[in-house]
């Protein structure tokens, strides 16, 4: 991991920003997972979205969560990218791509980046068009409970 650029903190006071009263959630742009102290000075420590540091700290962060026993892949493709979460015997991981997908979720980055900060509901921009859902439905509401502690788990990267 290396430094965010040009975000630098002084004094040992600061505190990390909240937008809403939370944490930002998987952003795009960069992700902080931690403060690196220099001397009287502060750096957020930050990974890429989607980088390989990104998938690193998403698959440490989803470790230890209990999602029961779904067997479900669902991917996430946009214009410029594409990642699968992936619910196998009892655990869940994170992945690029979106081979062998049970549920696929198309979308802009526009619209994934407004699903991410919180500005857009998921629910809306499905109902509204901006995600066209294809594949096992059913199973994808069967594991909204999963999912929601997926999306938890993994907002705690950028805490």
């Amino acid at each position: 991991m290396s430094p965010c650029p040009e975000i630098v903190l002084g004094g040992p006071e600061v505190k990390l920003p909240v937008f809403n009263d939370r944490v930002p959630r998987l952003a795009m742009g960069p992700i902080v997972v931690g403060v690196d102290r220099h001397e009287s000075q502060r750096r957020l420590i930050c990974v890429e979205f989607l980088s390989d540091e990104w998938y690193l700290e998403a698959n440490n962060a989803l470790g230890g969560l209990k999602v029961g026993d779904h067997d479900l892949v669902v991917a996430h493709l946009t214009d410029t990218s594409s990642h699968s979460i992936i619910f196998r015997d009892g655990r869940v991981s994170i992945a690029p791509g979106a081979e062998s997908a049970t549920v696929i979720m198309k979308q802009t980055t526009a619209t994934m980046t407004a699903v991410r900060n919180g500005t857009l509901s998921a629910l809306t921009a499905i109902q509204e068009g901006h995600i066209e859902v294809q594949g096992d439905v059913r199973a994808l509401l069967a594991a909204s409970e999963a999912l929601r502690a997926v999306d938890e788990a993994l907002s705690s990267i950028s805490s």
